[in-house]
Formats: C-alpha cells, sequence, structure tokens
C-alpha cells in the first residue's frame, strides 16, 4: 500500500517481494473495514469489491453465553469484513501501482545485506533473484517483511515483544459436497471454509462439527467459518 501511495505522489519507488507470485498461505485472509475506508479514498473500493469475495456481517466469541458481533453498527460506509484470499489484495494494489511510471516490482528479490554509508546510515539494499545479485539505492529504506524481518535483523533492530491474554487461530477444511452451497458474487464454487477461533493462551482444544452454517451463524463450539474459492 505504501508503494502504491508514494508511485501516485511520482515519487520513484522499487518494491521487492521475496516470492516468485504471491500465491502462498497467509496468516489471515480478510480486508477490514478501515482498509476499504483507504481504498475508497483513492477511488478504489468499488473496483476491489468486484474481486470474488464474501462478507462476513456477524461474528461469534465462544463466551459463556456466547458473544455475537454485529459489524452493521460500523460507522463505516462498510460495515463488513471482507473475506478474500490475501494474494487477491497483494495483486490488486501492484496492479494500480504498476499503472505509475514511478513504481517498479521485482519478485523473487531476496535482500541479502543493507547499504550503509560512511555515518551508518542505511542508503538502500543489495539482493538476490535467479538472474544474479543486484542491488537497489534510496533515500529511505523500509522494512515490510512480517514478524520474523530479515531487515530488522540486518539493521540490528529488536522487535518490541508482548504477551497477549488471546490469539486467534486460522485454519482451513476441506468443502465437502454435501456442505451447503455458499453464494458468492461469482460463478465459483467455494471448495475449503476458512476458519477461524478465538483461543486463550497456553493449551486449546478446537471442536469442529460438520455443520451447515452460514457465516453470520457461527457454530455453537465459537468456530468462524467462512465459504472459500481457490
Amino acid at each position: 500500500m505504501l508503494a502504491l501511495l508514494l508511485a501516485r505522489q511520482g515519487i520513484s519507488v522499487v518494491l521487492l517481494e521475496a516470492h516468485v507470485d504471491f500465491e502462498r498461505e497467509f496468516r489471515g485472509d480478510t480486508v477490514h473495514p478501515t482498509t476499504l475506508e483507504v481504498l475508497d479514498q483513492l477511488g478504489l473500493a468499488e473496483r476491489f469489491l468486484e474481486l470474488p469475495h464474501r462478507k462476513i456481517r456477524q461474528g461469534g466469541v465462544p463466551t459463556t453465553p456466547p458473544l455475537t458481533i454485529d459489524f452493521g453498527s460500523l460507522p463505516s460506509r462498510f460495515p463488513y469484513i471482507t473475506m478474500m484470499p490475501q494474494s487477491h489484495f497483494l495483486e490488486f494494489i501492484t496492479r494500480e501501482a504498476a499503472s505509475y511510471p514511478s513504481f517498479t516490482l521485482l519478485m523473487g528479490a531476496t535482500v541479502r545485506e543493507l547499504i550503509r554509508d560512511d555515518q551508518q546510515i542505511v542508503r538502500g539494499v543489495r539482493f538476490q533473484t535467479r538472474d544474479g545479485r543486484g542491488e537497489v539505492r534510496a533515500l529511505l529504506t523500509v522494512g515490510a517483511d512480517g514478524r520474523f524481518s530479515r531487515l530488522r535483523h540486518l539493521a540490528d533492530l529488536r522487535a518490541i515483544k508482548s504477551s497477549p491474554p488471546i490469539d486467534v487461530l486460522w485454519f482451513r477444511l476441506p468443502r465437502l459436497s454435501t456442505d451447503r452451497r455458499a453464494r458468492w458474487r461469482s460463478s465459483k464454487l467455494a471448495t475449503a471454509w476458512s476458519c477461524s477461533t478465538v483461543a486463550t493462551c497456553g493449551r486449546s482444544r478446537i471442536c469442529c462439527p460438520r455443520v451447515a452454517t452460514s457465516t453470520s451463524t457461527p457454530p455453537a463450539c465459537g468456530l468462524w467459518a467462512a465459504p472459500w474459492s481457490t
């Protein structure tokens, strides 16, 4: 997203992606109302929502008694959570950024070291691709490579660790032919259930009953299931 915003301002930006494509498993595949609001400000929300997705308008928390959360009360034009493969979201953003001449995307480029000047200020990176080594020199270098960031390690920066009381377990289950048919904006039939549940830190047990349920009615065990297409 930052690369898109910079490119829109005519600022030269090079985005290095370590993988050769975006088709891989991510920790979550949701787009939240705040993100949709940003896309709307950029004039991209309507086009983005033309991609296959599913809207989550309610969610359940496995408390006693169970708590149902209604996203419809959110003060937003988009009072729902959008379920969409994150790979599709990333492809959409980079496709939009590529429409600006100041944007360059290098896939399969893994950062190997930082470029520093005489005062040890970072001035870019050196990277490795299948075709060999390269480098990008820049006034600003942004590391956005996740919680196990290689750039953070190279810069000798320490992450601030915390111990939240809960965690969210995210996983997929095969979708059987006997499961309820999902209604999608596209004609593509969902092939799996994308599931999540809130768990307290420590040992947890998740029950996954094979039930016919919509995303707006979570199963009794607190499992939040959404139809998925691949």
